[in-house]
């Protein structure tokens, strides 16, 4: 069976030569040991641009094959919290599980993904260099209809969904970006104090029979 060009099963060295890693620049992290071929591990990138390197890390496992089989994005919580650059953040985040869903996931998923992709208040982006910042303020708050909206904004600590044989799960923990996001969490939920370091852990992996 060839592989799939999108989603868990594509080839990660297609991967990153796509349009996803391009994009946002995903280079390989040289803070993360790289096991020699053709062992099943994970492998780590980090946007190569130094304004958003060390808030982000992209974890992807793969098989003897190089096939993705689970993905991991961290993505430190000042990077979200921040309104003035969250729609970057958003824009990673809502990209990053529409790359690693297959088809029949993201058909599943797409409702939770659109809610995801909808700008809050007091978020801007810029249209160019000579026009003003200009805002998008719904009249249906995405946090307030989706769990994987509140999620990523904080105002719950995690969610998680199934569909189309993918499991998705969004979580806030505690203390800053770790060396490596594949890790299992050890230390969950958001510290008391909102200004302490805290982290989203947004995975994907094939759904357990």
């Amino acid at each position: 069976m060839a592989n799939p060009s999108t989603g868990l099963g594509q080839a990660l060295a297609a991967a990153e030569a796509g349009e996803f890693f391009g994009w946002f620049h995903l280079a390989p992290d040289p803070g993360a040991p790289v096991p020699p071929a053709p062992q099943a591990a994970w492998r780590f990138y980090r946007p190569s641009g130094a304004r958003f390197h060390a808030q982000t890390q992209l974890a992807a496992r793969v098989d003897r094959e190089g096939r993705v089989i689970a993905a991991v994005l961290g993505v430190d919580r000042a990077f979200i919290d921040d309104a003035s650059i969250r729609p970057f953040a958003r824009d990673l985040v809502r990209s990053f599980l529409v790359w690693a869903l297959p088809p029949a996931a993201a058909a599943g998923f797409a409702p939770r993904l659109d809610a995801l992709g909808r700008f809050g208040d007091e978020e801007r982006v810029i249209r160019s260099a000579s026009a003003p910042a200009w805002s998008f303020k719904k009249l249906i708050r995405a946090a307030d209809e989706d769990d994987f909206a509140a999620a990523f904004i904080g105002a719950v600590p995690r969610a998680a969904g199934a569909a189309g044989g993918v499991r998705i799960g969004l979580e806030t923990l505690a203390g800053p970006l770790p060396a490596d996001v594949s890790l299992p969490p050890s230390a969950p939920g958001r510290p008391p104090d909102a200004a302490a370091p805290a982290w989203l852990r947004v995975s994907v992996a094939g759904d357990e029979p």
